[in-house]
């Protein structure tokens, strides 16, 4: 439990260590088949003396289906299940409980208005086991069908500041639970050819990003994860959206992605809208949005559950490593003249690639006529498009 006036232990949320491995528990749930249990019990040891519960509640049903559970007692649980989740108020009013964002159980029953002491799952379910009935909440999913959440109901009620601490904890896990969450059902149900088209799509060096038809993230490839992690340019808000570096360049994207969206729902998949991502001290990134087919797409993105719009981001300042093989066998240059190929394909003038080199200006001019002669290039420009062309200039290693 966290309290600072008990104990000096740093809280989970503002513990790395914690969170990192919390967080890799949540990935590492996508490839094990008791991942989604281990990801309970290790948010259980990250948050000690509390009750762990990852679960879907079906709105017909009306029964809670436990995904995975820690710190429960099972006479507890079995009673829960068989009954007073089917009168609890909180689910009742699940709708109103504020998606991708945490919240406790008891400012969400003082922000509408409810009198959980006049309830029979206080009277008969809490109060008869003594237990604390403020969890802390989030929701990750919600439709017509279902909600999946994840909660934390401390053993002890918590003091205000242990409350924020938790909520903070779920913030910064949240993204990570539903990105896990949503390659955990596309693994599941993925055909072979989308297998090898998610496999495809990380092999590529361009940052790709599948959005749904609301704009929230739905898929990442590896290059788009790596990306988001530097968080320069380009960032995903605790909603799932996508945020560039100022409010404008956000506005823009938001637009962008509706308009493609709305694009795809007209059945018209030729529009297209770039994007310029601006990021401080650095060349901006450029983003190209464009939705994606309805139906029929052969890289497994099919029907309306997922896939509405496809946001490809380049790096200019990324060099297109796989290049350097084929500059050196289809047009004989050296290891000095590869080199500086290599920083004017990232967008480097001339002079900046001979400091970044350590050679003279001279001296560079020199092998760019070099490089021009044996590629039979008359221009720089066309220098660049030819390297760009190379087999596997676009494929990430």
């Amino acid at each position: 439990m966290i309290s600072a006036g008990r104990t000096k232990k740093r809280s989970p949320d503002r513990d790395p260590e914690t969170v990192a491995r919390v967080i890799g528990a949540a990935y590492e749930a996508v490839s094990s088949p008791h991942g989604w249990q281990d990801f309970a019990d290790t948010l259980a040891l990250a948050v000690p003396e509390s009750r762990v519960s990852f679960f879907v509640h079906g709105r017909v049903t009306n029964v809670p289906s436990i995904v995975a559970q820690a710190g429960w007692d099972p006479t507890d649980l079995q009673a829960y299940r068989g009954y007073f989740a089917g009168v609890s108020p909180f689910l009742r009013l699940q709708h109103l409980v504020p998606l991708n964002v945490p919240e406790s159980s008891r400012l969400f029953a003082s922000r509408v208005g409810l009198k959980i002491e006049d309830s029979e799952y206080y009277n008969d379910y809490v109060l008869a086991r003594r237990r604390n009935w403020d969890a802390i909440a989030l929701v990750l999913e919600r439709n017509e069908r279902s909600m999946t959440a994840l909660s934390l109901v401390p053993d002890d009620p918590l003091p205000r500041t242990g409350v924020n601490a938790l909520c903070r904890l779920f913030e910064t896990l949240g993204p990570h639970v539903r990105r896990a969450l949503t390659l955990d059902r596309r693994l599941a149900s993925a055909a072979p050819a989308g297998r090898a088209a998610t496999a495809a799509l990380d092999r590529l060096a361009a940052a790709i990003l599948v959005l749904n038809d609301d704009g929230s993230l739905h898929l990442a490839n590896r290059s788009a994860e790596a990306l988001l992690q530097q968080g320069e340019g380009l960032a995903v808000s605790r909603q799932g959206l996508l945020r560039g570096s100022d409010p404008g360049v956000t506005t823009q994207l938001a637009q962008a992605v509706e308009q493609a969206a709305a694009a795809r729902r007209d059945g018209s998949i030729d529009q297209a809208g770039s994007i310029v991502l601006r990021r401080e001290g650095r060349q901006p990134l450029s983003a190209l949005v464009l939705p994606m087919p309805r139906e029929g797409s052969r890289f497994g993105f099919a029907g309306d559950e997922g896939g509405a719009v496809m946001v490809v981001i380049t790096d200019p300042e990324q060099a297109p490593a796989p290049v350097a093989d084929w500059l050196r066998e289809r047009f004989r240059l050296t290891p000095a003249e590869r080199r500086l190929v290599e920083c004017l394909v990232t967008g480097m003038r001339l002079e900046d690639a001979a400091d970044r080199l350590g050679i003279s200006r001279e001296t560079a001019r020199t092998r760019l006529k070099q490089v021009m002669i044996k590629t039979d290039c008359d221009r720089q420009s066309e220098l660049i498009r030819l390297v760009l062309s190379a087999p596997g200039a676009l494929i990430y290693v």
